[in-house]
């Protein structure tokens, strides 16, 4: 079983697409949170997350239930917009909260999962330069705010893997 939370107009293929915009003729209309909620331990393949997880309040509580209904080596994949993308991360009033890198560093380290990262722009040629790394574990963007507003606009695109 696959999922997509949070479909909106994106809905892929194969996917079960949840969504609580009516506008948007989901295969199930429901709040992505309520949704996972009813799935036993072990039973979902893959849950995809583009532009989603921002709109949520509580949101780690939120992905240890998602994590609690993977099979073993299944992945969540996380698409979001990165904090110091100022206009995107704060100018959307529905966003709740705001990540960087390492939020989902420090969520895979305690929650004992594989975890694979990248920063990605909606600039191509900007890419190299957004994926620098410092000690493998921080990129250079994180530690420079004042090259992120010049290199806007830019997400981070994780993917959580259980063990």
């Amino acid at each position: 079983m696959i999922i997509n939370l949070g479909s909106g107009n994106k809905k892929l293929y194969g996917f079960i697409n949840v969504d609580n915009n009516p506008k948007t003729n989901p295969d199930i209309l429901c709040d992505g949170e309520t949704y996972i909620k009813q799935y036993a331990n072990n039973t979902i393949k893959h849950i995809m997350m583009d532009n989603y997880i921002e709109h949520i309040q509580d949101f780690e509580t939120h992905l240890q239930d998602c994590i609690r209904t993977l099979k073993p080596n299944g992945k969540i994949t996380i698409i979001t917009i990165h904090a110091l993308n100022f206009l995107d991360a704060y100018g959307d009033c529905n966003h709740k909260s705001r990540f960087n890198a390492m939020t989902f560093y420090i969520f895979a380290q305690r929650n004992h999962l594989i975890i694979n990262q990248q920063i990605t722009s909606r600039i191509p040629i900007f890419n190299p330069i957004m994926n620098l790394r410092i000690k493998q574990k921080y990129y250079l963007i994180d530690m420079l705010p004042m090259i992120s507003t010049w290199l806007l606009p830019f997400n981070i695109k994780t993917t959580l893997i259980k063990n």
